[in-house]
């Protein structure tokens, strides 16, 4: 079970998609990592509060007849970054436009979009590569 606070939703589309976006690897936080899930003190009184970003990965889920989970990932692929630790909707136009960047097209079915607040700012994300299961993960923290 996650601890943090991970958001994935499927997106489903048409046709099948090329084997080596599906063998790339995988993406998401490592459950196993046992951290808590907002290490830092509350906020508020005299200490400034801590920057928050958001950032939105896609990838193809192994297996598409499951859940999208971090063990059911593949190569994920940074679709936006924003200030703030808040959810927001990804468009499926973003979502392409970030695919066909690095020469991935969407295609098939078991997509799956996740998205990570973390401490710190839209760099944490931009700077950082992107998660790939089971080695490469941002960790907590500075996700929460």
């Amino acid at each position: 079970m996650l601890t943090g606070t991970v958001m994935m939703i499927g997106l489903a589309t048409g046709a099948s998609a090329a084997a080596s976006s599906v063998d790339a690897g995988g993406g998401g936080q490592d459950e196993a990592q046992r951290i808590p899930a907002r290490p830092f003190p509350p906020r508020g009184g005299t200490h400034a509060a801590p920057a928050t970003a958001t950032g939105a990965y896609v990838y193809r889920k192994r297996d598409a007849s499951r859940p999208a989970s971090w063990n059911n990932s593949t190569q994920q692929y940074l679709v936006a970054t924003w200030s703030g630790a808040e959810y927001r909707p990804v468009a499926l136009d973003q979502v392409r436009t970030a695919l066909a960047a690095v020469g991935v097209e969407l295609c098939g079915a078991g997509w799956a979009v996740q998205e990570d607040q973390a401490y710190g700012t839209e760099s944490l994300f931009t700077d950082t590569p992107a998660p790939s299961y089971p080695k490469m993960t941002i960790g907590w923290p500075p996700i929460f």
